[in-house]
């Protein structure tokens, strides 16, 4: 069965544009956004993960965002998802 979960990435500066690179996730997940690559201050994006597994178990990976933000360039958030049987 597959799977879906959003992610919201937002701006909380209220003078500077975010802009944003979200790495691809390999099979079984996927990535898609619903909105750009830039964020403008007070604004958000959402990003779809979702999660078609081809056998039974657990996988996880780790979902890189880059940014210009200079306190946080780099935020990786780990990605879970538990194959079961039909």
């Amino acid at each position: 069965m597959n799977a879906s979960r959003a992610l919201t990435i937002s701006n909380l500066s209220t003078s500077g544009t975010l802009t944003v690179n979200v790495r691809k996730l390999a099979y079984p997940f996927g990535v898609f956004y619903s909105g750009g690559y830039l964020i403008q201050p007070g604004s958000s994006m959402n990003v779809s993960i979702t999660f078609s597994p081809g056998q039974i178990g657990t996988v996880s990976q780790n979902l890189i965002i880059t940014s210009n933000d200079p306190a946080h360039p780099a935020v990786s958030v780990q990605v879970v998802g538990i194959g079961g049987a039909l």
